[in-house]
């Protein structure tokens, strides 16, 4: 899902310079509910996911 999600990215132009990719990794997923009185619900499946496993030496502080 998220080597789709990068060419979509790349498709509109988006700089993805310093991202980086982990075969091994999966996407996080949010689940969103809508109550009868108009309060969400959120429900994430992380299980772990990319954003848990990305170390601190991966980062391009550059680019932020």
């Amino acid at each position: 899902f998220g080597y789709m999600l990068v060419d979509i990215l790349k498709e509109n132009y988006v700089n993805n310079q310093g991202m980086c990719l982990d075969p091994g990794a999966r996407t996080a997923l949010a689940f969103v509910t809508l109550r009868s009185n108009g309060e969400q619900e959120f429900m994430f499946y992380r299980d772990p996911s990319a954003d848990m496993l990305l170390q601190e030496d991966e980062l391009d502080l550059d680019l932020i």
